[in-house]
């Protein structure tokens, strides 16, 4: 089991995501087509994601944090990261018991075309609100922390149909089991 964090961050100037804390959690760890959900259908129930729960702060797996800067000013989405962890440092009690942390900015960060940004084989990953929501873009960026690349066929980066590592993902929350190429299946 991979113990997961969210953090839903909020400024000081009003902005924060649409979505709330308990709303994330249902998102990411419950609901029926939930990224835990459906990594654990893909994997056959050898991949699991559960909420991070040994922080005073976290709630189902969520931090609902205030930062102090105006995130509607930062010029790269990863200062809404890096405001957050200076939050956590200085304000909250997290732990230390998880494996990966998915950030939530509110739309009012610049993402650029992106839905969402993850470290290759790292423990973070941060979304745009627009995008928290979706399973396949929550497994896509999870996916590059599990050290996946994207599934490109020719010269398209994301050109192979066939998995959530390639680009064309189905927005329909309700959508049946997304899961992975046979390559990166092979991996899970």
């Amino acid at each position: 089991y991979f113990k997961t964090l969210i953090v839903r961050i909020s400024d000081k100037y009003g902005h924060s995501p649409t979505y709330s804390a308990a709303e994330l959690s249902k998102q990411v760890f419950t609901n029926k087509s939930s990224m835990t959900k459906q990594y654990q259908a893909c994997s056959n129930g050898q991949l699991s994601f559960t909420p991070a729960l040994d922080g005073a702060d976290i709630v189902n797996g969520v931090v609902d944090l205030v930062v102090e800067i105006d995130l509607s000013r930062v010029y790269v989405h990863s200062d809404c990261v890096s405001a957050a962890d200076n939050a956590i440092t200085l304000n909250y009690d997290v732990g230390t018991a998880h494996t990966y942390i998915m950030y939530i900015c509110p739309d009012v960060v610049d993402f650029g075309i992106a839905a969402g940004v993850a470290e290759i084989g790292g423990k973070k990953s941060w979304f745009k609100n627009e995008f928290s929501s979706y399973p396949y873009v929550q497994m896509h960026e999870l996916g590059h922390n599990l050290v996946f690349f994207h599934s490109g066929e020719g010269a398209a980066e994301y050109g192979d149909p066939t998995g959530i590592m390639g680009g064309y993902y189905n927005t329909d929350v309700n959508f049946g089991k997304m899961c992975f190429n046979a390559a990166k299946t092979w991996a899970t």
